[in-house]
């Protein structure tokens, strides 16, 4: 299994696909998680603040991205899919494990290694407790 820590900082709430790879096929996909991510202004059942979520995909196998699908609540929807393996997509989801939606004028998104968060994310620097998960735990 593989997981990542999901951000949103567009400022409006965010409905999440991920893509998860089958193995190491390109161009099959396991099965894919869905998720959402609040604006941050409420709090999740933890106290945590709702515009972030570590999730958990894939199992022992099945540990790369394949892409996501992004939705806003104005009908904005982008998917970002990876076509060839090595190219900037792949590795931005495939090598970092924090992902930061931002707004390019569009849905876009950072990519960093950054999973040590501050207090701003409702969780003490340098610990992923209290991080709410997309299952619910």
């Amino acid at each position: 299994m593989a997981e990542k820590l999901f951000i949103n900082n567009i400022g409006r709430p965010l409905q999440v696909q991920l893509l998860v790879r089958k193995g190491d096929d390109l161009f099959t996909d396991a099965a894919p998680v869905n998720f959402e991510l609040g604006t941050g202004a409420g709090r999740d059942k933890y106290g945590s603040a709702d515009n972030s979520r570590l999730v958990t995909y894939g199992n022992e196998v099945d540990i790369y991205l394949n892409g996501m699908s992004v939705n806003d609540d104005n009908g904005r929807q982008v998917l970002f899919k990876v076509l060839q393996r090595g190219v900037e997509l792949d590795d931005q989801l495939n090598t970092n494990n924090t992902i930061e939606f931002i707004d390019r004028g569009g849905i876009g998104f950072n990519a960093s290694n950054s999973l040590i968060l501050g207090p701003e994310h409702g969780v003490a620097t340098g610990t992923r407790a209290g991080l709410p998960r997309a299952d619910g735990s």
